[in-house]
């Protein structure tokens, strides 16, 4: 409601002032509170659990779930009910109401702009999907195409990114916020000093985009500080003396912080979460940069215990606090992103890893943040360990014990080398992929000091698993019967597995090049021009301030050796072992004709109980036979490389996404039977590098012998669960 009112205000203002202006006035005026026991504050509600409802950003599907009727409101995960308040409802609903008209004329000229690229074979599946079917229909037929809707873009509004990333925190705790303003305001000098006649274009753009990034950080410096004044409310007329105390120190931390350089560890860590509170309001989906924590707050710790102003009981305490104010935010994202990822904020601290020397960079902090997770055990932040051979002995112990007690797959692990490896082909610096390379959102990788826009679009969640399924039904979809990939034979007249083996590239060859020709329709300039301005997020990474540029708009530096576009794939071990599966019952053993196997996934495999058992014991991914591990690696290795043949709109190669998240349960529910023996609309496997669940017979050691058999170069995160 705040950014309507601001919106409205502005009208014929530079866009990037408007939306600082937006921002600013959020900051300024939305309830705020500091709840029982807080060593933290600052949250995106006053609620002690509350959510940004981006209504700039998606005010038409936003609109629609809340005036459903016939199914509960729910969050991210649509296992989680949410609560609306009815004064809330009338504002939000207004403002959906607003920014749908005024983005109408928009929304209109970026689908037509769309459409003017989309393949034939795209439309055409499109179009099969019935429109005026009920939404669940629509959806699962949507979803049943050979690739999955993705968390790119927006829908009817502010053309905003969905994934910000970046801040140098480094800097940020270093010279505060005013400090940065002053850069501003110093970059705006050198331009005034120009002579009229030198002035060009790109000077004024810079002049309105360096006075939006200093409303911006004004604005998150008053809303520290309405923190300040609340604390010192609450502090006046508390009977406790100890929380008294506490309210005190908190205030002085939000009247100092952001606006100052933080002074100690307290400080840093509540300028670090202002950080990431203004980031969530200024993007469209949850996805919080906390990068590696352990590196920029060592120095603040380290002093602290030294000159005794902290315990290493009061530090863990306040690690603990943060962990805890985390589980304050759930997001609530009004399109595919709900079932993609529900219940995660992909929010992810990295612990370990290199110094720009190639040499170990943990730290006692590095362990602390793991004894602390281990023992309040919440699901977020994610806890990333940069694991390499050279890696403290302490933090390795820390970790296992850690991994052992959590129970939530916290740490996760990963490698140093493999991260700085992909950095470095991708054109990154070797010190550089070394000190500032770390795992974000899910499990990708970025820079600390830089930032990523989603590889700046390519191919969606491309389903192996659905591929193989057109190519057993000559392109037709057996869950919808639509004709969604081209003919490529009659199943049941192949002769042998080869033959199925060309249907299946053909099929996947063909979508994925439907989709390289739907996203190349839109060119650099057309993309980059409809993106919003971050003016909170841009001077806090490196590179805008000095250029005068919004980071969506060249200000950031390396910016084009990261957005190398989208492939990302899933259901790997699905398309595997269902191939091994019809090569050895089928083909080798001859225990069934092509018809019967197809037959029984039709059936589901009801009244198939034998052909299903054969089906299940034929070879699978994941227990450490050669033979099977090498079938899989070679098919690993021909997506990469179809990966590597390939340029997005921008002229960069892409890079495979192998990750997870709830990808496998979203997908699976519209995935017939298939031969491995998986019965319909179970879960696919649940990572790309995983093998599938139930496939994995020899134990843990043997999986992770199968899945150190595959290529990691040229891939981002290849996952294993």
């Amino acid at each position: 409601y705040a950014y309507m009112q601001s919106w409205k205000d502005t009208e014929g203002q530079h866009e990037s002032i408007r939306v600082a202006k937006m921002f600013s006035n959020w900051a300024e005026t939305t309830r705020i509170a500091i709840h029982e026991g807080e060593l933290m504050v600052g949250g995106i509600t006053h609620f002690p659990r509350g959510t940004n409802p981006r209504v700039e950003t998606t005010p038409v599907p936003l609109l629609q779930r809340l005036q459903q009727q016939h199914e509960k409101l729910t969050t991210i995960s649509t296992s989680v009910a949410a609560a609306i308040q009815p004064y809330d409802l009338e504002r939000l609903t207004e403002a959906c109401q607003y920014f749908t008209d005024y983005f109408e004329a928009l929304c209109k000229r970026k689908e037509n702009h769309k459409d003017d690229h989309e393949p034939e074979l795209y439309i055409r599946a499109k179009r099969t999907h019935v429109p005026d079917a009920e939404e669940e229909a629509r959806s699962i037929a949507f979803e049943c195409m050979p690739y999955m809707p993705g968390s790119t873009g927006q829908v009817c509004g502010l053309p905003t990114p969905p994934i910000v990333l970046g801040c140098n925190y480094e800097k940020m705790l270093r010279v505060g916020y005013n400090g940065l303003i002053k850069e501003c305001k110093d970059r705006i000098a050198r331009i005034d000093a120009k002579r009229r006649s030198d002035r060009t274009k790109e000077d004024e753009e810079g002049k309105n985009v360096l006075t939006s990034f200093i409303i911006a950080l004004e604005g998150m410096i008053t809303f520290a500080r309405r923190h300040a004044a609340l604390a010192r409310e609450k502090a006046a007329v508390e009977a406790n003396p100890e929380r008294k105390q506490e309210l005190l120190k908190i205030a002085d931390t939000c009247e100092w912080v952001p606006a100052n350089p933080a002074r100690d560890f307290r400080e840093a860590i509540q300028a670090s979460w202002f950080v990431l509170i203004g980031q969530e309001m200024e993007k469209n989906a949850a996805n919080a940069m906390i990068h590696r924590m352990d590196q920029y707050l060592y120095p603040y710790y380290v002093k602290d215990i030294e000159e005794g102003r902290m315990t290493r009981q009061e530090a863990a305490e306040v690690i603990g606090c943060q962990y805890v104010k985390w589980q304050t935010l759930e997001s609530f994202t009004p399109w595919s992103f709900q079932r993609l990822v529900p219940g995660s904020y992909l929010a992810n601290l990295n612990v370990g890893g290199l110094d720009k020397h190639g040499k170990d960079a943990s730290n006692e902090l590095s362990c602390m943040f793991l004894h602390v997770a281990a023992q309040v055990k919440t699901n977020q932040p994610h806890v990333s360990l940069m694991y390499h051979p050279a890696m403290a002995p302490e933090l390795m112990q820390a970790a296992l014990e850690c991994t052992r007690d959590h129970g939530g797959g916290i740490p996760a692990w990963f490698s140093s080398k493999v991260l700085v490896e992909y950095l470095v082909d991708r054109g990154i610096p070797l010190p550089e992929a070394r000190e500032n390379g770390c795992c974000v959102g899910c499990v990708n990788y970025g820079l600390t000091n830089s930032f990523t826009l989603a590889r700046a679009g390519g191919l969606k969640f491309l389903n192996h698993a659905k591929f193989l399924e057109l190519a057993l039904n000559n392109g037709v979809d057996p869950v919808t019967q639509f004709k969604l990939g081209p003919s490529t034979g009659d199943a049941t007249k192949f002769t042998c597995i080869e033959q199925l083996e060309e249907a299946y590239k053909r099929q996947a060859e063909t979508w994925i090049e439907t989709e390289l020709e739907k996203w190349n329709g839109w060119t650099r300039e057309k993309h980059f021009a409809e993106q919003a301005y971050t003016p909170f997020t841009s001077p806090l990474n490196d590179g805008p301030i000095e250029r005068a540029k919004d980071l969506h708009k060249g200000g950031m530096p390396y910016y084009d050796e990261l957005c190398g576009g989208f492939w990302p794939d899933r259901a790997q071990s699905d398309r595997t072992d269902s191939l091994l599966a019809i090569k050895k019952v089928v083909f080798d053993d001859k225990e069934a004709t092509m018809a019967e196997v197809l037959e029984a996934l039709k059936a589901n495999f009801v009244g198939y109980d034998k052909l299903k058992a054969k089906l299940r014991a034929a070879p699978k991914f994941g227990n450490d036979d050669d033979d099977v591990d090498e079938y899989h690696c070679n098919w690993w290795n021909w997506e990469v490389d179809q990966a590597k043949k390939h340029l997005n709109f921008m002229g960069n190669r892409m890079a495979p996404h192998r990750q997870g998240a709830g990808w496998a349960a979203m997908a699976g529910r519209v995935v017939n039977a298939l031969p491995n023996g998986r019965l319909a609309g179970t879960p696919l496997s649940d990572a790309a590098a995983s093998p599938c669940q139930g496939a994995d017979v020899k134990g843990p050691t043997a999986t992770l012998n199968s899945v150190a058999k595959l290529d990691p170069d040229f891939v981002e995160a290849p996952l294993l669960n």
